[in-house]
């Protein structure tokens, strides 16, 4: 839990610099595991040419011009990365850039817990 009390926002400082701007991102997955989680088939669909021009199938998968982060959702060994490790990833890249600012206190139960502040 975070003590709101000793929070210093920014706007309580006049601090004007933060920019919310968007940033460029990447999503790096084998195409087997895209199809493998396809819950409305639409790849069983576009291999079977009932979709026509669908990414990766009968159109050219373009990967992002220099992203500003890549995720990928495997290891080197082909195992899953699980959403709190990207979430992570993520959070730290905002972090990094000043995106995000951490918590001024946290307090801890049983699990360490981050909230993190725009």
């Amino acid at each position: 839990m975070v003590d709101h009390e000793d929070q210093d926002h920014g706007e309580q400082r006049g601090d004007t610099s933060w920019d919310y701007s968007s940033f460029s991102s990447n999503v790096s997955n084998h195409q087997q595991v895209c199809e493998s989680r396809d819950p409305k088939g639409l790849y069983k669909k576009a291999r079977a040419g009932l979709i026509k021009g669908f990414t990766g199938i009968d159109d050219v998968y373009e990967e992002p011009i220099d992203p500003e982060i890549t995720l990928t959702t495997h290891d080197a060994f082909g195992q899953p990365m699980s959403p709190e490790h990207m979430a992570t990833e993520i959070l730290n890249y905002l972090q990094e850039r000043g995106y995000l600012r951490p918590p001024l206190k946290i307090t801890t139960t049983d699990e360490p817990q981050l909230e993190w502040y725009i």
